[in-house]
């Protein structure tokens, strides 16, 4: 498998900006996209070792399961600690509009030595291709 970038993204307008900006720069990466919690860290679990970027929120919205009843996501924050279980094996962006959770999520990676930015977003969209691709082709070619 070719390596891979995670965006754990419960707005699929986001997650659709990010694959359409990620292709626009030419970026040589499979890019696989989550809404919960709990499937980002299952594929991360089974294949860390192809993982070459993960791009975190950290509010999810609850999903809706077979019966149409809700099901916690999680957030992105989860996703941190459970980083913390391995060394570090691929940067990570951080793009959450909730301030102080963001920087929770930030001092818990860097103090498991992580490398991590975050980045806030803004203007509906225009964040993805203004900061948010600047950043994720920085940090795949670290």
């Amino acid at each position: 498998m070719a390596r891979v970038v995670c965006i754990l993204e419960d707005d699929e307008r986001r997650r659709d900006a990010m694959k359409l900006a990620l292709a626009a720069a030419d970026i040589d990466a499979h890019v696989a996209t989550f809404a919960t919690a709990s499937e980002i860290m299952n594929f991360i679990n089974s294949n860390r070792h192809v993982i070459a970027l993960l791009s975190l929120d950290h509010d999810l919205v609850p999903v809706q399961n077979t019966d149409g009843g809700n099901v916690d996501s999680g957030t992105g924050r989860d996703v941190t600690t459970f980083l913390l279980s391995y060394k570090p094996f691929a940067p990570v962006i951080i793009h959450s509009s909730n301030y102080m959770a963001a920087i929770g999520m930030e001092a818990c990676l860097q103090e498991g030595g992580w490398s991590v930015c975050r980045l806030a977003p803004y203007g509906d969209l225009a964040w993805v291709t203004e900061i948010w691709i600047l950043s994720a082709k920085d940090m795949l070619a670290e």
